[in-house]
């Protein structure tokens, strides 16, 4: 592929990231969000290659971030964040589909994404103990943790602000200081 090419695709994949991470449903309890960006950054790197997945991945979702008001704490991590995961799955489909048949490069596009997400569950994670500590952020109540690429009920299972949620009767939950509990 050509260089103009290569410029041309990359912004209109740049723009489809932002755009369907800005299309969003949001999740009150982590504080984050649920969205399709990530299958175009994985449409990026697997199809024109990991340095369109870098930087669609990480300018599209960074702009994304800044557009929904994340600006100052998310939108530089996840500039490096989702442009590692574009070019960890470009970078590892490549060379995987070098290593297999035609036939199994299904299965090389799926390990891809599998790491790739894996990178960027990590990358959250680590994100999130920068900002709110171990036992706040990383641990109990990661915001984009649960909610990009494993998404599951124990954000809100763990989150020390939905502990009364579980008690039986009102006798068993804490005292609160939030007027809203």
């Amino acid at each position: 592929m050509n260089r103009t090419r290569f410029i041309a695709y990359t912004g209109i994949l740049t723009a489809i990231v932002t755009v369907t991470t800005f299309a969003a449903i949001h999740t009150p309890n982590t504080q984050g969000f649920i969205n399709f960006g990530d299958a175009i950054i994985f449409i990026a790197g697997i199809f024109f290659g990991p340095f369109a997945g870098l930087i669609a991945g990480g300018l599209g979702s960074a702009f994304a971030d800044m557009i929904l008001g994340y600006t100052v704490t998310w939108a530089p991590f996840t500039l490096v964040i989702k442009g590692a995961e574009g070019f960890i799955v470009g970078l590892v489909s490549a060379i995987l589909c070098k290593m297999l048949a035609k036939k199994y490069h299904v299965i090389a596009y799926l390990l891809a994404m599998t790491a790739a997400g894996l990178i960027m569950v990590a990358g959250y994670f680590f994100a999130t103990w920068i900002l709110y500590g171990f036992l706040y952020g990383g641990a109990f109540h990661s915001p984009k943790l649960h909610t990009n690429g494993s998404f599951n009920g124990d954000s809100f299972a763990f989150n020390p602000r939905n502990q009364n949620n579980f008690a039986r009767n009102k006798s068993q939950r804490r005292p609160s200081i939030n007027a809203l509990d």
